[in-house]
């Protein structure tokens, strides 16, 4: 029922993708280990036009809190790394 409007894709292969394939319902898709926290409800929404005004203002602080690779694929321009090991 929750994914009655889920459209599947499928694809042939020769040999096998993958070893196995396992699928697990997940809380979170980035645990942070706070219960009483609800993401959904968490911040206000801006569009990309929005976004792209605030960020392009002098002064306006930009935390990457991405991952090193993320960060060194593609950042914001002027945006901090903070360095963080995890998300906690």
């Amino acid at each position: 029922p929750r994914l009655a409007d889920l459209t599947s894709k499928f694809s042939d292969a020769d040999d096998k993708p993958f070893r196995r394939m396992k699928v697990r319902l997940k809380k979170e898709i980035v645990t942070l280990g706070i219960g009483e926290l609800d993401p959904a409800n968490g911040g206000e929404y801006v569009t990309p036009s929005e976004w792209n005004e605030g960020i392009s203002d002098p002064e306006a602080l930009v935390i990457d809190v991405r991952n090193d690779y993320e960060h060194r694929i593609g950042t914001f321009a002027n945006a901090v790394n903070p360095k963080t090991n995890t998300f906690r």
